[in-house]
């Protein structure tokens, strides 16, 4: 997402951005004034920014933002097919796309192949992306 604020010196210095109680994953740049980024949790804030000029003067505006529904990275590979070179006792190829992301072994959200030479693994996705 993309938010610019603005703001005018009445004698034109440049002025200079701060931003504080944004939603995580947002950031506001300090020379133009733009927030971006991707909200990462759902949840109200109450941000404060703030424009001061290069002679020391500053002004505030708070608002309060509300994330509903935060952007979730699509794992494309779920539902595809998968092979490695070999198995290390469960651990196999298809726990790589089952959409479990905690990237923990034990959970099953990951697959191990046993320690040999040139060991591999491959997956196979085909999906629309619109």
């Amino acid at each position: 997402m993309t938010l610019p604020i603005v703001a005018t010196s009445p004698v034109n210095e440049t002025l200079t951005y701060a931003a504080s109680g944004l939603p995580a994953g947002l950031s506001i740049n300090t020379a133009t004034g733009v927030i971006t980024g991707t909200p990462s949790t759902v949840g109200a804030s109450a941000a404060t920014v703030t424009a001061t000029g290069q002679r020391g003067g500053s002004s505030s505006a708070s608002f309060s933002w509300a994330v509903t529904d935060p952007a979730v990275p699509t794992n494309v590979g779920v539902g595809g097919a998968a092979t490695q070179s070999s198995t290390n006792t469960s651990y196999i190829a298809s726990r790589a796309l089952d959409g479990n992301t905690d990237g923990k072994l034990t959970n099953g959200s990951v697959t191990l192949t046993n320690s040999n030479t040139n060991a591999w693994w491959k997956s196979i996705s085909v999906r629309s992306m619109t």
